[in-house]
């Protein structure tokens, strides 16, 4: 699990220099670290979207957030969970000759030979194959790539662009230009 934290730091100078109390600039500022997180899931969302074949709902889900409370203080947390994806979420198809799934935008559909589509214990499509030399009934579900290992290059530019963002919020809760 790969896990950014954004706080803010130095709240009690900025209190003292905007003559507001102290409760309300630590609402403030949670809520511009809120609205931070939240747009940083977005535009991680978005990049990962941009590099593999997934609906955004998808890594949406993987990519979670822990808001910044009265508990918590002026620190939030995004963190990307490193659970693989499902095969079938990558848009496989069946076919005569096995299943076909595209991971990467930028790639060409890939092809596993017999393999097939069926519901799992659950009742959720998922692309399974059978184990080589096994009997009927020894099947494994495949999965790709984790979003984790595609994040990873991805934290610079959350980085900038929630610092950028973070000082926006701030200047707009607490009316400054």
């Amino acid at each position: 699990m790969i896990v950014v934290n954004i706080s803010i730091k130095g709240a009690k100078q900025f209190q003292k220099t905007l003559n507001h109390t102290h409760t309300e600039v630590n609402k403030k500022c949670q809520q511009a670290l809120n609205r931070t997180l939240q747009r940083s899931r977005t535009q991680m969302t978005n990049a990962v979207g941009e590099k593999l074949n997934l609906r955004k709902k998808t890594i949406r889900d993987l990519v979670s957030i822990q808001r910044a409370t009265k508990a918590t203080g002026l620190i939030g947390k995004l963190s990307v969970k490193n659970k693989p994806v499902p095969l079938i979420e990558y848009r496989a198809k069946q076919n005569r000759k096995g299943v076909s799934f595209k991971v990467f935008h930028n790639r060409p559909r890939q092809l596993i030979k017999h393999a097939f589509i069926y519901p799992d214990r659950r009742a959720r499509l998922t692309v399974f194959k059978r184990e080589p030399g096994a009997g009927r009934l020894k099947i494994k579900p495949l999965y790709g790539t984790t979003v984790m290992h595609v994040t990873r290059d991805k934290f610079e530019m959350l980085r900038s662009f929630a610092e950028g963002f973070l000082k926006e919020e701030i200047q707009r809760l607490m009316k400054l230009k």
